[in-house]
């Protein structure tokens, strides 16, 4: 009887896990702002959304893990 509920409650994590959204978050510090994505086309469409065609891009980063989903991080300034 537990091994079932074990079973059943690793199946609900794994499709919860898999069928997230992979929306870039948005951080705002003093005049910075940071996006924090899997991909750069996603926090390049967040930056212009917010920033229109107006800004200033400070700072890329893009780490590739092994285990986890890879970030790709944006220091961004609107004008």
């Amino acid at each position: 009887m537990f091994k079932n509920i074990y079973i059943i409650i690793l199946l609900a994590a794994t499709i919860v896990n898999c069928s997230s959204k992979n929306t870039p978050k948005l951080l705002i510090n003093n005049n910075n702002n940071i996006c924090i994505g899997e991909a750069k086309i996603d926090c390049l469409l967040m930056i212009q959304e917010k920033c229109s065609d107006y800004y200033d891009l400070l700072k890329e980063e893009h780490y590739n893990y092994l285990f986890e989903k890879d970030k790709y991080i944006a220091t961004f300034r609107c004008k």
